[in-house]
């Protein structure tokens, strides 16, 4: 079978998405029956019916649901590695970390502080983001600081850096206070790149420098 191109699975997951073709064909700019003989020549190829048809409904096979996941994640996967090499210009190459505001548990002045004694590093920009995980699959971050939960981190490599309450007194003299949510630095697990490690070592000496002076203290 010849390599489905990824024109082919953006025509089927309009018509997964809208479930009828003429609203996936103006969804995509195209004429319905120029996007129906698409549909048909994908189902010939993969020797497979991926909707059912009626004169009322259209809806997905079984075959058709597992092509939608998949097809979801190869482009996803295409886009993000077009935003990636997109920020990758030669001369201009930076690493951009994401958090939410506030989002560091006091941390981030160490671990910048810590990367920029890193050797050969690229600059770092950090963005301020709601869903940094998002931005970590779409390949507009290189690496995020996020707490769990609610942060989902499939497909994600991750360190744990602190607690919540680790950096909180009140937090920690209340007993009714809820359990820690951990501080981690995510990263794409497929892609490690050395400056991504090089804020992970950062980022974990930040933590044991600030936590410290904390060990020594009377208790």
């Amino acid at each position: 079978m010849d390599r489905l191109e990824t024109r082919e699975l953006a025509y089927f997951l309009a018509v997964a998405d809208e479930l009828h073709f003429g609203r996936a064909a103006a969804r995509l700019g195209i004429a319905q029956p120029a996007l129906s003989k698409t549909i048909q020549r994908l189902e010939r190829r993969l020797d497979a019916s991926l909707f059912v048809r009626t004169s009322r409904t259209v809806t997905l096979t079984a075959a058709g649901q597992v092509l939608a996941r998949d097809a979801r994640a190869v482009l996803a996967a295409l886009s993000a590695a077009t935003a990636r090499t997109q920020r990758t210009d030669a001369g201009h190459r930076r690493l951009v970390l994401a958090m939410r505001p506030g989002g560091d548990a006091g941390l981030l002045p160490a671990i910048l502080a810590a990367y920029d004694r890193e050797p050969d590093v690229p600059p770092i920009e950090v963005v301020f983001a709601a869903d940094q995980a998002r931005l970590l699959r779409e390949g507009k971050a290189d690496a995020a600081l996020l707490y769990l939960p609610p942060a989902d981190l499939r497909g994600l490599a991750s360190e744990t850096l602190a607690s919540e309450t680790s950096v909180s007194d009140a937090l920690l003299s209340n007993t009714d206070a809820p359990p820690p949510h951990p501080l981690v630095l995510a990263w794409p697990a497929h892609r490690t790149s050395p400056a991504v490690a090089a804020l992970t070592r950062a980022a974990v000496t930040a933590v044991t420098a600030v936590a410290a002076p904390d060990r020594g203290a009377p208790r």
